[in-house]
């Protein structure tokens, strides 16, 4: 068996790229924002938001997963529309 402290650094690596694929998903968010106001769309896209849900789980290898893997991945979904409102309110009120 493995010590905690090994089990705890290897933790510490995951967390690492979290934080850098959370940056990256969030610079891209931005981009979703841009064209969203450029071509006047909704923030909110009920069906999309489904599909990459569905999408997503099935990428899932570890099934006893599934419940708290779409938690999360609700939860990011929550987040980045949020974050994409007060972006989009930014960005109207710098007009």
């Amino acid at each position: 068996m493995r010590k905690i402290e090994e089990i705890r650094h290897d933790i510490d690596e995951v967390d690492q790229e979290l934080v850098k694929l959370f940056e990256r998903r969030f610079h891209l968010v931005e981009e979703v924002i841009a064209y969203k106001m450029e071509q006047q769309l909704p923030i909110y896209d009920a069906q999309r938001e489904l599909e990459i849900l569905k999408k997503n789980l099935n990428r899932l290898n570890d099934t006893k997963l599934s419940s708290y893997f779409e938690a999360w991945y609700q939860k990011m979904l929550e987040i980045s529309k949020q974050y994409q409102e007060e972006r989009k309110q930014e960005l109207c009120s710098k007009k």
